[in-house]
């Protein structure tokens, strides 16, 4: 043992090599947790969790606090892009789409990014095997994939991962931190907001007057850019949408660091609700139990819908929010609001995992 609060390893298997790791763990008081590349935090493995063990010890090599410190911040490090052609003229090869997929002890998290401006996550290319004797998609450098998503997107800088900001102040510009929404007084309790109940995005500003938003889909921190206009697909034709409000057009209310820190940590304070959901009206209307959970998760420049359990069981994007209720489908799903700790009641019920709203 090192001596130190934790114990780092880096887990390695055939055919993975130090520039290319398996996950990465560490070791402590509390017992052993692993770095989720698919949330950018430390997660406990154990019991009714969603990783129950450790790899065995022939597959795990220690490595420094220091060299794990850089493992944590290089988000790229973790992510591989694949690209989808289709036949051009001339026998050109036109990108058609590209997907970004990072291996983590809990799940493998593959996006999918066309025409819309958002990463949507999917199944296509999950299992590493199958991924591997495919020969629709290729392999291609990060680099190479933000070339091809500009020429998609219209917009550079789409392979982003943010990165963290807990300690990541510059050296000689201190930021300035600002919400949007309603935030509490952790010691008072009371709501020094517009009214709504939840804050609705975080940002700060350095000393150049550069402006970085925090993104709860990537949990961590992006430049902000409003010279791109997102592009759409309407029956399918391509469109240009406005770009979005610069910060200073927005309802700022300046907080300080501290409290920028605690809402960077508190995951929970981005989620607007909780529902139970049945995959049909049918089955409530029989008095099933409810199979998952869906909540919705805003901030600053978007969020998404997500459900819990989904293929894998993993979280997954969801339109049932906004197919409910939708009296002209067959079969709709059908929801009912809860609270957090209805939804943890749920799965541990039903599915038998803890921590699950953690993530």
């Amino acid at each position: 043992m090192s001596g130190g609060p934790y114990d780092y390893f880096v887990e390695l298997r055939d055919g993975d090599t130090p520039r290319r790791l398996r996950a990465l763990w560490r070791a402590g008081t509390r017992g052993w947790e692993y770095w989720s590349t698919a949330e950018w935090a430390w997660r406990p493995a154990g019991a009714r969790r969603r990783v129950t063990g450790i790899p065995a010890p022939e597959v795990l090599h220690p490595v420094s606090a220091g060299r794990a410190a850089e493992l944590q911040d290089d988000r790229q490090g973790w992510a591989e892009y694949w690209v989808q052609y289709r036949p051009g003229p001339d026998g050109e090869r036109v990108p058609q789409s590209v997907i970004r997929r990072r291996i983590s002890p809990e799940e493998t998290r593959c996006q999918f990014a066309g025409d819309s401006h958002l990463w949507i996550s999917t199944r296509i290319l999950s299992d590493p095997e199958e991924a591997d004797g495919r020969t629709d998609w290729e392999q291609i450098p990060q680099a190479e994939a933000d070339a091809v998503l500009e020429r998609l997107k219209g917009r550079p800088g789409a392979t982003e991962l943010g990165r963290c900001g807990l300690d990541d102040a510059r050296p000689g510009s201190p930021f300035r931190y600002f919400v949007t929404g309603a935030d509490t007084d952790t010691d008072t309790g009371t709501d020094t907001g517009t009214g709504t109940d939840r804050p609705t995005g975080l940002w700060r500003c350095d000393g150049e007057d550069r402006w970085e938003y925090f993104s709860v889909l990537e949990w961590g921190w992006f430049p902000e850019a409003v010279a791109f206009e997102p592009v759409f697909i309407v029956c399918g034709t391509r469109m240009v949408g406005e770009a979005p409000d610069r910060p200073e057009q927005l309802d700022l209310r300046e907080i300080d660091a501290a409290r920028a820190r605690e809402l960077e940590a508190d995951r929970e304070a981005w989620v607007q609700g909780y529902w139970l959901c049945w995959s049909s009206y049918r089955r409530h209307e029989a008095g099933r139990r409810p199979q998952g959970i869906v909540r919705r998760v805003w901030g600053a420049r978007g969020g998404r819908d997500e459900a819990f359990p989904a293929a894998g069981d993993s979280w997954m994007d969801t339109d049932d929010l906004r197919r409910f209720p939708d009296y002209r489908a067959s079969d709709y799903p059908w929801l009912e609001r809860t609270d957090r700790a209805g939804a943890a009641q749920l799965l541990a019920e039903v599915h038998d995992v803890t921590g699950v709203l953690e993530y």
